[in-house]
């Protein structure tokens, strides 16, 4: 990840073709070139953050605020790399009102001659290499009161995921982890689920699998102890 030309944005492990001829990476999990950051914002200053061409929250829900507005100068470096839409600005990526996070900053530097790094081309989420646990920012208070059925498995699966880690940590972090992890023990009680830390690892060991995580990795990932950690 780290081995980065000097041309190359920020090295990534997904990938993704969201227009022809357009590639960006997804923010799971890259490592970004600084120097390229200094030329481009040098070039022309732009956020990783949401942007949109009208007022939104989209992408910036409650409590972090609103997107970013498109400037005259981020529209023209969009307009030399994706077609017009029909409200006639530069189409959106994926997103139906918004450019999600870092797009901006990938397109815009791709027009200026830079480029994405791919250390991976990978498609699922869960892999022997790595496992990525999306929604972990805003689960706990955009998920809790929902009632849809997949939200409410998700969630389940976050509140556990979030104790496995945490609770053999918490003796070395700041007080408001131990709060959280209290929080999570209370959470887990709840929603009828085991408050032990072997009960959460039993869990996560479980879906690992169930996405085909081999056992090596699983191991690895959540097969230690609690005095440990994952």
């Amino acid at each position: 990840m780290k081995r980065i030309e000097p041309d190359v944005i920020a090295n990534g492990c997904w990938p993704f073709t969201p227009r022809p001829g357009i590639d960006v990476l997804l923010t799971y999990f890259l490592f970004l070139n600084v120097d390229v950051i200094r030329k481009v914002t040098a070039a022309l200053p732009v956020s990783p953050c949401t942007y949109s061409y009208h007022e939104s929250r989209s992408g910036r829900t409650a409590p972090y605020g609103f997107c970013r507005r498109v400037t005259p100068a981020i529209t023209a470096a969009l307009a030399s790399l994706l077609p017009t839409g029909s409200e006639g600005h530069p189409v959106y990526l994926t997103e139906t009102d918004c450019y999600d996070t870092l797009q901006v900053y990938q397109l815009v530097a791709q027009s200026l001659g830079h480029r994405i790094g791919r250390v991976r081309q990978l498609r699922r989420q869960m892999s022997n290499e790595i496992v990525h646990v999306g929604r972990v920012s805003y689960y706990s208070w955009g998920w809790a009161k929902r009632t849809l059925p997949s939200r409410q498995a998700d969630y389940r699966l976050r509140v556990q995921a979030d104790y496995l880690i945490l609770r053999p940590l918490v003796e070395r972090l700041p007080g408001g982890y131990v709060q959280r992890c209290d929080d999570l023990r209370s959470e887990l009680r709840r929603l009828g689920l085991p408050t032990s830390w072997d009960g959460a690892r039993a869990t996560i060991r479980q879906v690992l699998a169930a996405n085909g995580v081999g056992d090596e990795a699983v191991d690895r990932i959540a097969g230690h102890d609690e005095t440990s950690g994952p």
